[in-house]
């Protein structure tokens, strides 16, 4: 089961350099801008939480996601996609 996490952006600190360090990927930090933050955190818990599902993945490393130039695909360092 997957759930969605709502979040009021006006209520959220502005990102720093620390946040996407935290995040990013060093393939998301060459082809997404700092703009994409939250798009970016959202995708990979939500490919977090469908891998630990499937796979019994259970710690979540933002870092070893990464997030297609389209958004599309989100990929963990050990090789699963999720679509």
């Amino acid at each position: 089961m997957l759930g969605n996490d709502i979040i009021d952006l006006r209520e959220v600190a502005t990102v720093t350099h620390r946040h996407v360090k935290k995040i990013y990927s060093k393939s998301d930090l060459e082809i997404h801008s700092n703009n994409s933050y939250w798009k970016i955190l959202a995708l990979k818990e939500a490919a977090f939480k469908c891998l630990r599902q499937m796979f019994g993945l259970n710690s979540y490393v933002p870092t070893r996601f990464s997030v297609s130039e389209d958004f599309k695909i989100v990929i963990h360092d050990c090789g699963a996609r999720v679509h």
